[in-house]
């Protein structure tokens, strides 16, 4: 942990490359919480690189919350990858790291629409990861983030946001419970144990 306080005291490469060094010895070591830390420290590494290398090199690079998307779009990745390749000890590392790195970039870069629409992703892969692997944590989880994205969505329906957001959020809301009710009748046996 005290190996990550380098990241925003170095400019440039120097903050990426000590976040690979601390996500490589995380790996080696088996210990999620190294790469789970270094993921959520990328964007700052990043901002920095870009706060140093985009006037030098005359040309406009993407900021903090697309790469903030982005490693939490590969948390979610990383977290399907656990349940597909039976490898548990990575897996609440990767979901966690999906919510410390979407919920707040969608925040602060689509404001209340962009966080619901996160909340109600992470509210089904946490759901259905939690379903496929029989974790009841991670289906908790799950229902607390759709049930923090309904009062979300309850604020931009008052808010008066857009009709076409408000479809958007209810088509994922549908997707979303469709999945979970599937998933739970095909399981229903195996979840009753749980």
């Amino acid at each position: 942990m005290t190996a990550l306080l380098v990241v925003p005291l170095s400019f440039g490469p120097a903050g990426l490359l000590a976040l690979m060094v601390g996500f490589r010895r995380g790996l080696a070591w088996r210990q999620p919480a190294v790469p789970l830390f270094t993921g959520v420290a990328v964007p700052a590494a990043w901002a920095s690189l870009v706060y140093w290398l985009g006037p030098t090199l005359g040309i406009a690079l993407p900021g903090i919350v697309p790469a903030a998307l982005l490693f939490g779009a590969m948390a979610l990745v990383a977290a399907a990858w656990t349940v597909l390749a039976e490898q548990p000890l990575w897996l609440a590392a990767s979901l966690q790291g999906g919510h410390l790195l979407l919920i707040p970039a969608a925040w602060s870069g689509y404001g209340l629409t962009g966080a619901v629409v996160a909340l109600l992703l992470l509210s089904g892969w946490s759901w259905i990861i939690g379903i496929l692997v029989l974790r009841r944590s991670w289906r908790v989880i799950g229902l607390a983030d759709l049930l923090a994205a309904w009062v979300g969505f309850g604020m931009a329906v008052i808010a008066g946001v857009p009709a076409n957001s408000v479809l958007v959020m209810l088509v994922i809301t549908v997707g979303l419970l469709s999945a979970v009710t599937w998933l739970t009748q095909r399981d229903a046996d195996a979840i009753a144990v749980d």
